[in-house]
């Protein structure tokens, strides 16, 4: 289970992202700890706690993701919580846990602590929590028997994907509708079939990048069709240093700007490219619209079947409570129950009896989920292979028109085969 943690303010954006409904479905686990027994409304409080210190990262996030493939459940988190309440200090800590479903992915949980010692008024120091969490993160896989599933990057950073990518690459790909780790790969592809500068330089240019240097800082960068810039040091993985990349293609100072990089260009995109564009996206929109359609659709009906669910649940719960109920004796006999210790005894059966019922009502709940998610699955691998491919003809498409910066032919139009295979459903568009 990959395990990540962060300190951080922004109780109220926070709150809009665990109920966000991006998710398939949201699972509010346990409010606990709190005055209010919501979500947004637990995290208020944490934020009007903390404004008697001086604490501006009154939170800790900590996100849970077990590997894809497996069965897991709300205990497999509140496990690992426990582990890492003991090995963070935050025993006794309110906290909030939400547990979402989306696409393929297995069920993933977030956990919201509270950093303020309301004895002490101060934020818990945190210390190396990555470390922490990294070493929890091994014994889990451990525990549950998921070696075979256990990242690469876990037995050593010689091991580690290379196209892994932070937050900052993945929102920096999003924002284009593109996928991070294929940009990624693309880059370390071009790096590895090359062997000079020149060779590089024509590598990224088939693959839509412009090679450049920092403004403020002298290091080397590849710029994309969309002006982003990524830092050839950071996107070449942990076994490509710094004097390697010098080796191969020279000092930074030596490439153009930013800033003339990006002249070059707004220089490149011409009418014709911004046409093929818009009509690409229009392409892949109404492609993707009656996926989208049937994907809102199963959504709306799993959640109708589990609120049924939900209902019928607690209302089975309230009659078998109602039941116990009738066991226990009023009046003077009663009070010879509580006298004799009768009334303790049945007190304890019914407590196992209504466990037993959380636990049964859990498999139920339990098994539709797993129910759902494989018909979840089924669409969700349709759209995620539309969308890769959508994306790589985006690349394509911005690839073409990079290489004219660089002083090669403009293509005027998107070859006939190209467009056959983009949507052989959707009419062509015409622009004029």
């Amino acid at each position: 289970m990959i395990l990540k943690g962060s300190t951080r303010g922004g109780s109220r954006q926070l709150a809009q992202h665990l109920l966000s409904d991006e998710n398939d479905h949201v699972i509010v686990h346990s409010v606990d700890g709190f005055i209010a027994d919501d979500v947004e409304g637990a995290l208020q409080e944490i934020y009007a706690i903390s404004k008697s210190t001086k604490a501006t990262k009154f939170m800790f996030s900590l996100s849970m993701s077990p590997p894809s493939g497996v069965d897991v459940t709300p205990e497999h988190f509140d496990a690992v919580i426990l582990q890492v309440e003991e090995r963070l200090k935050l025993q006794g800590q309110p906290k909030v846990v939400v547990i979402h479903e989306k696409g393929n992915r297995p069920m993933h949980a977030h956990c919201i602590f509270s950093r303020i010692n309301t004895d002490s008024m101060t934020a818990i120091e945190m210390g190396l929590y990555k470390k922490e969490l990294n070493s929890i993160a091994k014994d889990v896989y451990i525990q549950n028997n998921w070696q075979h599933k256990m990242p690469k990057g876990f037995l050593g950073n010689a091991h580690s994907d290379p196209r892994n990518f932070t937050l900052k690459e993945w929102q920096q790909a999003k924002r284009h509708g593109l996928n991070a780790k294929q940009i990624k790969a693309t880059l370390q592809q071009c790096w590895q079939c090359s062997d000079n500068r020149k060779s590089f330089n024509a590598a990224l240019a088939q693959s839509g990048f412009f090679l450049a240097r920092g403004d403020k800082k002298n290091v080397h960068l590849a710029v994309d069709w969309n002006g982003e810039i990524h830092v050839l040091r950071t996107v070449l993985g942990k076994n490509v240093k710094v004097k390697d990349i010098k080796n191969k293609i020279g000092d930074a100072d030596k490439l153009p700007t930013v800033a003339a990089t990006n002249a070059i260009v707004a220089m490149a995109q011409s009418e014709a490219h911004i046409k093929l564009k818009e009509e690409l996206a229009l392409r892949h929109k109404y492609e993707l619209k009656p996926i989208k359609k049937l994907h809102r659709q199963e959504l709306k009906d799993q959640r109708i079947t589990r609120e049924k669910q939900y209902k019928f649940h607690q209302q089975r719960q309230q009659k078998e409570k109602d039941e116990r109920q009738k066991h226990y004796r009023r009046g003077f006999k009663g009070l010879f129950d509580l006298i004799t210790g009768k009334h303790r005894q049945m007190k304890r059966t019914h407590e196992v009896r209504q466990l037993a019922a959380d636990n049964r009502d859990w498999d139920e709940r339990s098994a539709l989920i797993k129910e759902q998610l494989a018909e979840r699955q089924i669409l969700q691998t349709q759209l995620d292979i539309v969308k890769e491919r959508q994306q790589r003809e985006v690349m394509k498409l911005n690839a073409d028109f990079v290489r004219t910066a660089h002083g090669q032919e403009l293509p005027l139009k998107v070859n006939q085969n190209e467009q056959q295979n983009i949507t052989p459903t959707i009419p062509t568009m015409e622009f004029h």
